[in-house]
């Protein structure tokens, strides 16, 4: 009996077995990266290492003798940046404490003990009247300059306040305009006065208040270019101008309060009013201690030759107590910037002292004995001006160095004697 022959659809079936084993071998042996893993024949890669920062470049040979020269011979060069060492917080905080420690009412007793001529109610009125003689001296000048100019001025004095404005913000900063914005404003005063016939309770307070505010304007502290007036004298003037106009204010705003107080007990006004006319008059005193506190701290920062150090260092006493004042009175952001610049001017007391010690250093060291006696004395007295003006890290490195300042001279003199004892003999 014949066999029967081989069905096909089990052939089929057993092919298509075939094939998909055959598939799943050929899957397997892809590049594996293709599917996100590794192949199983590849090897990890080392890490790589990280690349190496190139060195840092040398410092030239004129930085380095400058970094050198910052401090003297055997005192810490780290010390030798006392404001860089020091953060700007720790700067604020011991700043913040100083203000602290000031006094926080404003009254005539503080007025008196930190103003210099302007000092009361008294010393206004005397200010007032030495301006307005200065007027009545000037009036005919500067009407006949106003006839040849053909200028036709009004009634009013207050045309010679604004006259005396356009004067110091022209442009021109002359002495010749300074001087003539001076007398506008003296002649201004003198014709109110006159027509108030003389009465100083009757003078007009808008008025009062623009004439102070251009007065203290025409005395700018660095004076006009070219000037040769004498510092002092004018500095002078730029206080008493600028002590005026704090008087004023301050005398005013009492004024108002005491009347608001009356009024309210009489139910007269809105508390509201005597508010909003109270801050007005109180921001108008503030601006004129901001005026001021600038003014004393930037004689403080003046550091020309000649300059005594005790007129220096109370212009910056004077300074730090009107911007403190100013500054628990408001949180001003302007009084603290000063502040803080008065602040950072101590900072240099250190270096100045470092580069005096270091002078001596070389002239003893050429032969140069009197000058080093000089440099060796001023050195110490700077020495002793940071151990008590400087806090913190500044103090204590000023402390130090102190202490080596006079083991030097110590040993400078003891080698002194022996050689000065030969000389005498015969």
């Amino acid at each position: 009996m014949a066999s029967k022959g081989a069905n096909p659809l089990l052939l089929y079936i057993g092919l298509a077995c075939i094939a998909v084993a055959l598939a799943a071998v050929g899957l397997s042996q892809l590049d594996a990266p293709a599917l996100g893993r590794p192949p199983a024949s590849a090897k990890p890669k080392p890490a790589s290492a990280p690349a190496e920062k190139p060195p840092a470049p040398a410092p030239s040979p004129a930085k380095a003798r400058q970094d050198e020269a910052r401090a003297p011979a055997g005192v810490d060069s780290a010390r030798a940046r006392p404001s860089a060492a020091r953060s700007t917080a720790e700067a604020t905080r011991l700043l913040l404490a100083r203000i602290e420690q000031t006094s926080a009412k404003l009254d005539t007793g503080w007025l008196a003990g930190n103003l210099q001529y302007v000092r009361d109610a008294a010393g206004l009125l005397a200010y007032l009247e030495e301006m307005r003689l200065v007027g009545a001296q000037r009036d005919s000048l500067v009407a006949g300059e106003q006839a040849r100019e053909k200028v036709r001025p009004g009634s009013d004095p207050r045309y010679l306040v604004e006259q005396a404005r356009q004067q110091l913000f022209s442009g021109r900063k002359s002495a010749a305009a300074y001087g003539r914005a001076r007398d506008y404003l003296a002649v201004a005063l003198f014709r109110q006065h006159r027509r108030q016939q003389g009465d100083w309770k009757k003078l007009d307070e808008v008025f009062t208040l623009a004439l102070l505010r251009e007065n203290a304007a025409a005395h700018p502290y660095s004076g006009p270019p070219g000037d040769a007036q004498v510092a002092g004298a004018w500095m002078r003037e730029g206080l008493r101008a600028r002590e005026a106009l704090v008087m004023d204010r301050y005398l005013r705003l009492q004024e108002h309060q005491e009347k608001g107080r009356q009024q309210l007990k009489g139910t007269q006004v809105s508390a509201g009013a005597v508010v909003a006319r109270t801050d007005l008059l109180a921001k108008g005193l503030n601006e004129a201690l901001l005026g001021l506190g600038r003014f004393y701290a930037e004689a403080a920062q003046d550091q020309g030759e000649g300059e005594d150090e005790a007129a220096q260092q109370e212009h910056r006493d004077r300074a730090f107590r009107i911007l403190a004042m100013l500054y628990r009175r408001t949180q001003s952001g302007d009084a603290l910037k000063a502040l803080r610049q008065l602040d950072s001017l101590k900072a240099g007391l250190l270096q100045a002292a470092r580069a005096t010690w270091e002078k001596a250093r070389q002239a003893a060291k050429a032969g140069q004995r009197e000058r080093a006696d000089e440099y060796y004395f001023q050195a110490l007295q700077q020495y002793l001006q940071c151990a008590t003006r400087l806090e913190g890290e500044e103090r204590q490195a000023a402390s130090q160095e102190l202490g080596q300042l006079r083991q030097e001279l110590a040993g400078r003199q003891a080698r002194e004697q022996p050689s000065a004892a030969m000389s005498q003999k015969p």
